[in-house]
């Protein structure tokens, strides 16, 4: 089952509010999501939409000490003043303030009966085993990943998991992806730094749904924004499924951006992501790499520093048999391009500059610095390709900086 992307199905929602509409209410339900109900509309939950219902980015609950919880989760992307005014608006809801902001609320409508087949009445309680007040988290739209996350709360505001729903087929992929990853950490568990647990996982009316545990967060920073784990973190991740030399023409990774670009519709995204591994396999091809185990979303928007440890989350593009050293590059360039918002040429040449050094404390010899930047965009571009072919909507005008920054198609050398 393939539900739709974000859009407009009914003339009380706005095109996010409409989607998560689709996904938590079955079909002949009755349930819908509303934005700005009346009051007394009989509803199954309530939430407070911010930072505003226009542009939703949290569904948090009204009042209490559950929305003071779904407004305590920090990452070490934000900024001090970020967290102390996130922090101050969970506050405030903590005292009813959401109760004063009537032109934000939200509720999903219909009938409280809870039946057995109900995801928020019934299926996610049994999983975590206690009765639940839910947050619902949205991602931003232009993600090749887009999914909604929902915190699952106690009465009494204590965080009990994350279900994280899988709509289409690239989201339940991951889904399933992430379990794997946490059960091996589970196996094998890290020295240097924390995961999260997988609690269990479930199918319910066409989703997928995965619940993680939650991890400790903090008000206050600690140590630098947007700081890179320390290299023996990054030496323990590569290191999980072990190490090999191998030359680079025979990576499982770029075996795995061969077979990704052959299964590609979108002729030009197909040609210059051919183009450009043909290049960097003609120039590098012969010449052995360090490969190991890659995150592959690893950035201080999945990192958390608490009580001197690191805390790591969202492993469902963990992987095997990728170049020591990506994962490095992908931290650098997300933070420029979109923590930044540069351009993906100011990007990569950031990238470059900022990785250098912890790519040479991690053995990566320093020719193939910019091969393996160009590797990562196409797997950057493949990922877009990906979300684009899901549905998802990806700006053109990314897709054409992508491309023109791949080798073979004249790129940046």
């Amino acid at each position: 089952m393939t539900m739709s992307p974000p859009h407009a199905s009914t003339a009380d929602a706005d095109p996010i509010l409409s989607w998560i509409g689709e996904l938590l209410c079955p079909a002949g339900s009755g349930l819908r999501v509303l934005r700005d109900p009346s009051r007394g509309t009989p509803s199954v939950a309530r939430w407070l939409a911010l930072p505003s219902a226009g542009r939703p980015r949290l569904l948090a609950p009204m009042t209490g000490a559950p929305a003071a919880a779904a407004l305590g989760q920090f990452n070490d992307s934000m900024t001090q003043s970020a967290r102390l005014r996130k922090w101050a608006v969970g506050q405030a809801l903590r005292l009813g303030a959401g109760n004063l902001r009537r032109p934000h609320h939200v509720v999903l409508a219909g009938h409280p009966q809870r039946s057995d087949d109900d995801l928020l009445g019934a299926v996610l309680p049994e999983m975590v085993g206690e009765p639940l007040v839910t947050a619902v988290m949205l991602g931003g739209a232009r993600r090749p990943n887009t999914k909604p996350v929902l915190q699952l709360l106690r009465p009494d505001g204590r965080v009990l998991g994350y279900a994280k729903v899988g709509w289409n087929d690239l989201t339940r992929e991951l889904l399933v992806n992430e379990h794997r990853a946490l059960t091996s950490w589970e196996a094998r568990p890290p020295t240097t730094f924390e995961v999260p647990r997988a609690l269990g996982s479930t199918t319910w009316n066409g989703l997928s749904i995965l619940v993680v545990s939650p991890m400790p967060h903090h008000v206050l920073r600690s140590g630098p924004r947007n700081a890179p784990p320390p290299t023996p973190t990054a030496r323990e991740l590569a290191a999980h499924d072990g190490i090999e030399e191998v030359e680079l023409a025979n990576v499982p990774f770029v075996a795995r951006l061969h077979a990704d670009t052959d299964n590609l519709v979108d002729e030009p995204i197909r040609d210059a992501a051919r183009a450009a591994i043909s290049s960097t396999i003609e120039q590098h091809g012969t010449r052995k790499i360090a490969v190991g185990t890659a995150h592959g979303d690893w950035g201080p928007w999945n990192m958390s520093r608490v009580g001197g440890r690191l805390h790591i989350w969202d492993w469902e593009r963990m992987a095997a048999g990728v170049p020591i050293g990506t994962d490095i590059l992908h931290l650098h360039f997300q933070a420029s391009s979109f923590g930044s918002r540069s351009p993906v040429r100011a990007a990569s040449s950031s990238a470059l500059a900022a990785a250098h050094g912890q790519l040479v404390e991690l053995g990566v010899d320093a020719r193939i610095h910019r091969s393996l930047l160009d590797l990562y965009l196409v797997e950057r571009l493949l990922r877009l390709a990906a979300g684009r072919s899901q549905g998802v909507p990806i700006k053109q005008e990314l897709v054409s900086e992508m491309i023109g920054m791949l080798p073979g198609r004249g790129g940046w050398r």
